[in-house]
Formats: C-alpha cells, structure tokens, sequence
C-alpha cells in the first residue's frame, strides 16, 4: 500500500510504502484482522502508521463429493466480476484505438492503445469486486484519443446472459453500428455473509439515499477501565457501519456521566445498513477500550418510494416522520 501526494500537472509522488503478507489472513480465526498499524516507510525510514482493517473473503467454488458427483459453487449477488477484453473488427482504416471498461460510472480498466489497424487485439483481462450484481450498469467505449469511436451499454445481468456470435458485440454510435468488440465474460460468487451492506461504498462508489444525524447528548455510568492509573475513563462515541467508523465525537476527560450535546451527520447508502453506536475510552498509549455498544437500524426512520412508470420507475428515499429519541 503506497501514500502518494498528488500533483496537477505532474506524476504523483510517492511518500511511503506499508507492506501487509496475505498468508496472514489463512484460517477462519485470522481472515479477519481489525484496526492493524501498519509502519510506512521511506526510503527504509519510519514516517507514519497507516491503520487499516483488512477481511479476506474466498471465492464460492464447486465441490466434489465423495460419490463422485459435483455440488455446484454457492449462489450470491456479490462476487468478482472478470471481463476479458478480447479484440475489435470492422474498425475505421487508421484507427488509433483503445478501450474503457465503465462500470456504475467509474472507470475500471483502460486498454493501451493499438496504432492503425481496424481489427486491433487488446487481449486484456479486469477483475472488479461487485456487490450487488443486479444494480451494475456496464459501458464499454472504443475511443481515438478522446473520439468516441463507439461503444456498448447494458445491465451486467444482460452481459451475463450473452452467449450468442462468440461473445461479439455491436458498437454503437447514434444508433448505427461502426463495427464490433469480442467481450469475454466470468462470474466468481462470493459469500459475504451480510458484509456487503456494510461496505457499501468498495467496489462501487455508491451515492448516498440520505444523511442520518445523531446528536449525543450524554451517557451515565459507563465503565472505568482506568482503574490501574486510579483514573476514569475518557469516553468518546464512534458510528460504525461494518468495519468502518463514520463520525466520531470529542473525549470527555476523566468522566463516567460524560455529556457532549454534540451532533454529527452520517451518510446512508442503503436501507440495509445498520450502524453500530460504540461508546469508547480514549488512550494515548495503547488500543482505545470498548465501554459498551447499541444498534440502530436505517429502516426504522427510511422507507424507499418507487414510482408507477412501466419502464425504469423513479425510486426515491425519505423519511417516515419517526424520530429516534432514547
């Protein structure tokens, strides 16, 4: 994992390397490794730590049973996505080609670029984590420098179903066709179990349905796990939504009835989401200690509205009027 500084008009510049070995997350008990430090180096010297939370989640594969006969890899919406970029046929004589596989919007592969030849061969492969395979949408451009040559649209789950003409695909401009992309396509499922809403913002850069605002006001009777320094706690309060924490108010020093009166304002990104409120004591020298957690779930204020149109219905979020005051 490399920090970088970014700079217009010139090459990003690298500030720091951290190394991680994945042989560590082997085995059920470590596939799941929480708030690691990691050292960044430069040029062999200490500059920061980089605090990071790292999962492995395997691949669904067939398996072989002890009769000989073969139980199929387990279903899911999430998984990797694979998209070979074969070749394209029936170009412009002189194309300068190259192509961009978009997915959701955001640009997940960019070939190089093959000079003068209607039929250039890319032969490039991308694999993308996606979470929810029915809400991909997929575009692939053929472009000349920043010419749009054409391109292909359509929903994942439609590329998936395409078997027909050796994975060939018509390229589209206003409607008429500029010649053809060999696609090839494969799907790895993943088994998540329910990590995927919790994620919602990797793989995908998934808009936000709203914003949830939480004021802390205060707690009573937390724990003191100060008792070696003959301290109290210094408690804090942290979102969470997975592995991930989202807002965060300010230590209340020596305290174990703390009041903050503090707000802060959480993006949502589905009605799936859950966030996990966690008051915390706050240490200088060592792992920040839990007090104590409650949850909440985004559905019990959200309710999602789709519209009465035939073909691609409006669906919009809002609030039910409820207000969660405990």
């Amino acid at each position: 994992m490399e920090l970088r500084t970014s700079r217009p008009g010139l090459k990003d510049r690298r500030l720091g390397t951290a190394n991680f070995d994945l042989s560590k997350l082997d085995g059920d008990i470590e596939s799941e490794q929480e708030e690691l430090n990691l050292p960044l180096l430069r040029n062999g010297k200490y500059i920061s730590d980089l605090r990071v939370d790292l999962r492995y989640l395997p691949i669904s594969k067939p398996i072989k049973r002890s009769d000989g006969t073969i139980e199929a890899a387990a279903e899911s919406n999430s998984g990797v996505a694979r998209v070979t970029i074969y070749e394209c046929r029936g170009l412009k004589e002189g194309t300068n080609s190259y192509v961009r596989l978009i997915m959701n919007g955001s640009e997940k592969k960019r070939t190089n670029t093959v000079k003068k030849n209607a039929n250039p061969k890319y032969e490039m492969p991308c694999e993308v984590v996606i979470l929810d395979k029915t809400s991909v949408f997929v575009r692939v451009e053929v472009k000349d420098g920043e010419t749009l040559l054409g391109c292909v649209t359509c929903q994942w789950m439609d590329m998936m179903r395409q078997t027909d003409d050796d994975g060939w695909w018509d390229l589209l401009q206003d409607g008429s066709s500029i010649g053809q992309i060999r696609l090839g396509v494969e799907w790895k499922p993943m088994m998540m179990n329910g990590f995927s809403d919790a994620i919602s913002s990797h793989g995908f850069d998934k808009p936000a349905i709203g914003v949830v605002r939480f004021t802390f006001w205060e707690a009573r009777d937390l724990r003191n796990v100060e008792n070696v320094t003959s301290g109290k706690s210094d408690p804090y309060v942290r979102v969470l939504s997975g592995h991930q924490v989202r807002a965060r108010t300010e230590v209340i020093d020596n305290n174990l009835n703390p009041e903050w009166g503090e707000t802060v304002y959480v993006p949502v990104h589905s009605l799936k989401e859950n966030f996990v409120l966690e008051a915390m004591d706050w240490n200088a020298r060592s792992k920040d200690k839990t007090l104590g957690i409650t949850h909440f779930k985004v559905s019990d204020i959200i309710e999602r509205h789709v519209g009465d149109q035939s073909e691609d219905p409006d669906i919009w979020y809002k609030s039910n009027g409820t207000k969660v005051d405990r």
